[in-house]
């Protein structure tokens, strides 16, 4: 029995829905990798536009997709 688990159960807290927990999680995914990616770029001496911020933001609060922030990111040839 000492391969068991033990779990700590109070029965005085709910849990939150699973979309509430798996949305912040989300959010706070994107927002660590736009960080890193701004701390990135940052290091290579650039800046961030007005307008790549606003695609930052707009990704990190889920408004829009990765692969709509990319379209707006990267130039098409």
């Amino acid at each position: 029995m000492a391969d068991q688990p033990t779990f700590i159960d109070s029965g005085t807290a709910e849990s939150p829905p699973i979309f509430v927990t798996k949305q912040r999680s989300d959010r706070e995914e994107r927002l660590r990798a736009v960080n890193h990616a701004r701390a990135s770029v940052g290091l290579e001496g650039f800046k961030l536009s007005v307008v790549e911020e606003e695609n930052a933001r707009a990704y990190v609060e889920g408004e829009i997709t990765l692969d709509e922030f990319l379209e707006r990111s990267i130039p098409s040839t």
